[in-house]
Order: structure tokens, then C-alpha cells, then sequence
């Protein structure tokens, strides 16, 4: 049987925190989603002053 070592404490470092973020929740044909942009996008796009355009790739 394997010990496995416990003592060690593993700390990403490659982690880029987005201070600026908000969450928004959107219910959309019936489905509740939750999405993370920027908060001046979201003005802009709530008051209909800027189309987004979402990303090729999501994560």
C-alpha cells in the first residue's frame, strides 16, 4: 500500500485574480445562466449601447 504525504501544502502560483469582475445572472428561454464579465460591459450592453461579442472559446 502507497503512503501518500500529507505534510506538503500544494499553492498555485499561475492563478491571475480578475479584481474587476462581476457576476451577472440572465434567464434566457426558460434556462438561468451565470456569466462573468466586465461591469462596463454590462452597463453598456443593459442600455443598449454596445453589442458583445462573445469569445471563440469559453472555460
Amino acid at each position: 500500500m502507497k503512503c501518500i504525504n500529507m505534510s506538503k501544502i500544494f499553492t498555485p502560483t499561475n492563478q491571475m485574480r480578475h479584481t474587476n469582475v462581476a457576476v451577472v445572472r440572465m434567464k434566457k428561454a426558460g434556462k438561468r445562466f451565470e456569466i462573468a464579465c466586465y461591469k462596463n460591459k454590462v452597463l453598456n450592453w443593459r442600455s443598449k449601447i454596445e453589442m458583445v461579442n462573445p469569445p471563440d472559446l469559453s472555460y
